[in-house]
């Protein structure tokens, strides 16, 4: 999977453009091709060793935790508020994750 980021470290307008790249072996997940797009609204916590950003997904209602595969260090501070768009990654089977598993678009701090 490749995905062109925009990323404006806190709020200042300084932007990345560039692509990251990940890889997935599609024997060891389940679920569609397909990728969702979300927009995702919380706050950036850390959880042992790992960053998640605990929030909502546009209109779901639940607060869930997402765990992002390429969080910047300008963002890796607990208890950041953000919005971001995002695509859901597959989980991988019998895997226990942090969160939901998502490669971000754009993010923004609020």
């Amino acid at each position: 999977m490749l995905a062109s980021i925009t990323m404006h470290a806190f709020g200042q307008g300084t932007e990345f453009e560039g692509n990251i790249a990940g890889y997935y072996g599609t024997s060891n997940f389940s679920g569609s091709e397909s990728s969702e797009t979300v927009t995702i609204i919380g706050t950036v916590m850390l959880k042992g060793d790992l960053w998640v950003i605990h929030g909502t997904a546009g209109n779901t209602g639940g607060v869930h935790d997402y765990y992002p595969s390429n969080l910047t260090k300008p963002f890796k501070v607990d208890g950041l508020r953000v919005s971001l768009s995002a695509i859901m990654d597959p989980i991988p089977d019998g895997v226990r994750l942090a969160g939901t598993p998502i490669t971000i678009i754009e993010i923004i701090k609020l």
